[in-house]
């Protein structure tokens, strides 16, 4: 990928400085119950024309990551 961007919703644990590891693009949008206006935010400051959505739980799958380098390689 391009760019990762991260956004925190104020998180109380140590997400901003385990994403500080893989990007210095880290936002921090107010907490408010739910995750539309944290995604927007992403979207919004990202770059690309393609964009990739995925929460701090979620993994690509390796069939779904297989045909993404697929598509980018063509």
């Amino acid at each position: 990928c391009d760019e990762i961007i991260v956004v925190d919703m104020e998180s109380d644990d140590e997400t901003v400085a385990i994403a500080g590891r893989y990007t210095d693009r880290i936002m921090t949008v107010p907490r408010c119950g739910y995750v539309e206006p944290a995604r927007k935010a992403g979207v919004d400051a990202a770059s690309g024309d393609w964009i990739l959505v995925m929460d701090a739980d979620e993994v690509v799958p390796f069939p779904l990551a297989r045909r993404l380098r697929q598509i980018a390689e063509s």
